[in-house]
């Protein structure tokens, strides 16, 4: 039973190149973490605000298959409670802004 035996537990928190060394020869351990998970996320040159201010569009996507959230009607019309909310954001922002926004939708083909 896991509770009868304890397991000792250390944790390193660092290594010297020559405890590396002794440890692992010429060839350090490969990382578990993702290479892109440790590189930092380059900053964009600007805000999706100021974007959407700087071309007057907002730029979604919605599943055109997943009623009553997204979907596309029997008239090629967006409709779903995601074009609703994306539809009263488009107010506010263009409200916020003082100009005139579009919605850009794209169709987004996914599956369970």
């Amino acid at each position: 039973m896991l509770s009868e035996n304890s397991l000792e537990l250390h944790l390193v928190k660092s290594l010297t190149p020559e405890q590396l060394d002794e440890s692992f020869g010429s060839e350090p351990p490969e990382s578990i973490i993702p290479q892109l998970a440790i590189e930092p996320i380059p900053k964009p040159s600007e805000t999706v605000l100021d974007q959407i201010k700087r071309t007057g569009t907002i730029k979604v996507g919605i599943r055109k298959d997943a009623a009553p959230f997204g979907y596309i009607d029997a008239n090629g019309e967006w409709k779903g409670y995601c074009f609703d909310l994306l539809n009263s954001l488009k107010y506010k922002v263009a409200q916020q802004l003082n100009k005139p926004i579009e919605l850009d939708v794209v169709a987004i083909q996914s599956t369970l």
